[in-house]
C-alpha cells in the first residue's frame, strides 16, 4: 500500500503519514467518498499549532485531495520540501509566540521588583512569611473585622529576592530565543 504525507486541517494543521483505502475498505463507504478518503499511518507527527487555517491553506494554495475517515478536515497530499518548509514556518511563529509570551512576563515581573524596591525602600518589606501572615491577619481583623474581605499582599524579602531571580531567568531565556 503505498504511502503519503499529508497535511491535514481539521480545526488546525497536523502533518502525518496516510494511505488510501483498500479496495475492501472501499465498500463500507459511498462511490464519492471512496477515492478521496485517506487513513493515517501510525507513527511521527506534527501539530501545526503555530499556524493558523488561512496560513497553511495559504501555502498549499491548491484544492484538497480528500479526508481522512471519520473527519470534516482536508487532506493534501504534500512532497518533503513542504513538509519541511511547513515545519520550519511552525517553528517560526513557534519562537515568536515564546518570545512575546516571555516579554509579557518579564514586564510583569519588572513591575514585581519595582513594586518590592518602592516598598523595601519605605521600610515596609517583611522579612520572614510569618510575619506577613501576621500582619496579614492584623489588617484583616482590623478592616474586615476579622471576615472575609480585601487583604492586599505583604510582600517579603524572600519574594523580592525570587521575583529578581526570575527576571534573570525570563531575560536570559529571551537572549537565548534571539
Amino acid at each position: 500500500m503505498k504511502e503519503y504525507l499529508v497535511c491535514n486541517i481539521d480545526g488546525r494543521g497536523q502533518l502525518r503519514k496516510a494511505r488510501r483505502l483498500t479496495d475492501e475498505e472501499k465498500k463500507q463507504y459511498v462511490k464519492e467518498f471512496r477515492d478521496r478518503a485517506f487513513i493515517g499511518i501510525r507513527g511521527e507527527s506534527i501539530d501545526l499549532k503555530y499556524l493558523m487555517f488561512d496560513e497553511i491553506l495559504g501555502f498549499l494554495n491548491r484544492e484538497s485531495d480528500g479526508q481522512f475517515t471519520g473527519s470534516s478536515g482536508n487532506v493534501y497530499i504534500i512532497n518533503q520540501d513542504e513538509w519541511d518548509e511547513l515545519v520550519q514556518m511552525n517553528s517560526e511563529k513557534e519562537k515568536i509566540a515564546k518570545r512575546k509570551e516571555i516579554e509579557e512576563n518579564i514586564v510583569s515581573w519588572e513591575q514585581i521588583v519595582q513594586r518590592c524596591e518602592a516598598i523595601k525602600a519605605a521600610g515596609n518589606l517583611y522579612s520572614t512569611k510569618e510575619e506577613a501572615q501576621k500582619a496579614k491577619k492584623k489588617y484583616n481583623d482590623f478592616y474586615n473585622e476579622g471576615e472575609d474581605g480585601y487583604v492586599p499582599h505583604f510582600w517579603t524579602a524572600e519574594e523580592y529576592e525570587d521575583a529578581k531571580a526570575k527576571l534573570k531567568e525570563l531575560q536570559n531565556e529571551l537572549r537565548n530565543i534571539n
